[in-house]
């Protein structure tokens, strides 16, 4: 992905790594901090997320509640 990210010309600000499973929402604090981020567009912390670049679509979100926050 960071291969992919750079030919395409796109900066990683942050690479988020969890391993809770996702089959009940609000159960992956790393996951709801990474929306937060983007909801907001944190620049105070030293970086901002524009969007989300992720390999395995379907690991991101398992239910609809997840779903429908992406």
């Amino acid at each position: 992905m960071k291969k992919l990210a750079h030919s395409l010309g796109l900066e990683i600000d942050k690479i988020y790594t969890e391993s809770k499973s996702a089959k009940l929402p609000n159960n992956r604090p790393v996951f709801l901090e990474m929306l937060k981020l983007l909801e907001n567009n944190n620049e105070a912390e030293g970086y901002g997320i524009y969007g989300i670049f992720c390999w395995k679509i379907d690991r991101l979100s398992r239910n609809p509640i997840d779903s429908g926050k992406i």
